[in-house]
Parts: C-alpha cells; sequence; structure tokens
C-alpha cells in the first residue's frame, strides 16, 4: 500500500497541481508539503502540525481524510518520534529568562512580578 505522501503526491500530480497552487490554496509552505509528500515529518515541530497539514492537504485533494489520517497514525507510531532535535544553534552565547508582569487592576499600572494573574511576559538575556 502507498504510503500517505505517496498518496498525496499521486493525488496532486493527477489533478495537475503544482506545489505552489497547493500552497496558495492551503497557505501550507511548500517545503512542508514536500516534507509530507516525501514522508519527512522531523521537520514539523509537533505530530498536531503533520496531522492539521495532511487533513487540509486530503481535503483539497478530494481525498478520504478519515483513512488518510487513520494511515498516517500508523505511520507515525511505526516511525518513533517525530519531534525535532532542540539544539542551540551554533555561535549562540547566553541565555533567555522568562519573566512575568502583573498589571494592577486598579490602574496602577505595572506592579513587577508580585501580585495575581499572569498579563505580560518579556525575555532578558543573560
Amino acid at each position: 500500500m502507498p504510503t500517505v505522501g505517496e498518496q498525496l503526491r499521486s493525488a496532486r500530480e493527477t489533478q495537475k497541481l503544482a506545489i505552489h497552487q497547493v500552497a496558495d490554496w492551503t497557505k501550507i509552505r511548500s517545503d512542508h508539503l514536500r516534507a509530507l509528500e516525501e514522508g519527512n515529518y522531523s521537520v514539523f515541530s509537533a505530530p498536531v502540525y503533520i496531522r492539521g497539514f495532511v487533513r487540509t492537504y486530503a481535503t483539497l485533494l478530494k481525498l478520504d481524510s478519515t483513512l488518510i489520517l487513520q494511515q498516517l497514525s500508523q505511520e507515525l507510531a511505526g516511525s518513533g518520534p517525530v519531534e525535532p532535535a532542540l539544539v542551540q544553534p551554533a555561535g549562540e552565547v547566553g541565555h533567555r529568562i522568562v519573566h512575568t508582569a502583573i498589571l494592577s487592576s486598579s490602574g496602577g499600572g505595572f506592579r513587577g512580578p508580585a501580585g495575581a494573574g499572569d498579563n505580560l511576559l518579556w525575555l532578558d538575556s543573560l
């Protein structure tokens, strides 16, 4: 049985659609569409994106998205982890600290990290 990617590519080519046309209509980046067709799921940051993009792509091509997603689940389960490795880019120095600021509901403005409710985040470099 052809893979999900092979089915997507075959349906696209049968309908004489170019990758750039599918990208325009679905708003999925063309490099992501190519990765889906190649079964290269490691370029995606989370499986939820893979499933959403495959559903959108299959629907556009008038494929049975339920069956395609079932097969995709089997492929993902058999391929091991699809999460990309998170590494610090070469040459990047320092760390980032996330700070939480609380905005006063009494109109007093910024009160800093003490208080109730998390309304504002910012990053500092070390």
